[in-house]
Parts: C-alpha cells; sequence; structure tokens
C-alpha cells in the first residue's frame, strides 16, 4: 500500500467521531457556560439507584438505555454534577435522571425519584 493511501485512511480513522462521544452529537462538541440549564434538552432515562458514594459525589446507576451518548442500558457509575443531588437517595429507589459527557466524564444533571 502506497504511503499516501495509508495517511489517508489513518487521517480519516483519528478525525470520525467516536459514536458515543459528545463529539458525535450533531457533529459539534456541546458544552454549556455555568449557570445555563442544558440538562432541560437532555432526555430522562429511567434507573434505578444501587450505591451512593455522597463524599465523592458518585453514584452507581442501573439504567436503560442512554440516546444522547448511544449508551445501552447497564449497571455504572457516574459522577454528580451537584452534590444536593444525591440528598434524600437511598440504595433501591427508582429514578429518572439526565446524564451528559463533560470533560470524559459521565455526569448526572438531574435527578427526579420515581413514587
Amino acid at each position: 500500500m502506497k504511503t499516501s493511501s495509508v495517511i489517508a485512511v489513518l487521517s480519516l480513522l483519528v478525525t470520525a467521531p467516536y459514536p458515543g462521544s459528545v463529539l458525535a452529537q450533531d457533529g459539534a462538541q456541546r458544552r454549556s457556560a455555568p449557570g445555563t440549564h442544558a440538562s432541560e434538552e437532555l432526555p430522562l432515562v429511567n434507573g434505578e439507584v444501587r450505591r451512593i458514594d455522597r463524599p465523592n459525589r458518585k453514584l452507581t446507576i442501573r439504567h436503560e438505555a442512554i440516546p444522547n451518548l448511544n449508551m445501552e442500558g447497564m449497571t455504572m457509575v457516574f459522577g454528580v454534577v451537584e452534590p444536593k443531588l444525591l440528598d434524600d437517595l437511598e440504595p433501591g429507589d427508582r429514578i429518572r435522571f439526565t446524564v451528559r459527557c463533560e470533560e470524559g466524564r459521565m455526569m448526572v444533571m438531574r435527578i427526579e425519584r420515581v413514587r
């Protein structure tokens, strides 16, 4: 294979966004300035709280598919954008939540308890 062909293939691989990345969403990275409410445009996802790590602002959630991240349902640990989101939550609680990728970390932006 010629060097120019190899370079062309590699450049396509490097510049193509990963399907689950923030860059894959509408071809542009979405970031919100502090104080904006970007979580309102994110889909609410059903989940169940499995574990809460309040000191480290982390939440383990068994969740359904997350469409904005092209993620299948699974159980995983998320960061929480604000510690107060963890108030009144207990393992086993059913929730609806929004999540987005910020600086490579999956962050819960909003949580609603399902009663």
